[in-house]
């Protein structure tokens, strides 16, 4: 099972691909948020660390607060 997390600002773009990604039987969307912030406070509630659960990351390059790139950095450090 693939297991994301996604960050996109705009609703109706997001409500979209979440549910596109989920009607495939292998991927579930797990997390989404408006901006990477709240997608990074979101897995640091949920301990997305835990290298026992995989997660993909679909980030808008230009969110607001933190941009998809330094969030990426901050999730894999």
């Amino acid at each position: 099972m693939i297991r994301l997390g996604i960050a996109e600002d705009q609703a109706l773009f997001r409500i979209g691909i979440v549910g596109f990604l989920n009607s495939f039987s292998r991927i579930k969307v797990v997390e989404e948020a408006e901006n990477s912030q709240e997608l990074l406070d979101k897995y640091n509630e949920i301990g997305v660390f835990n290298e026992d659960i995989s997660y993909s990351k679909i980030l808008d390059l230009n969110t607001p607060f933190i941009d998809g790139i330094k969030t990426i950095e901050l999730v894999t450090q």
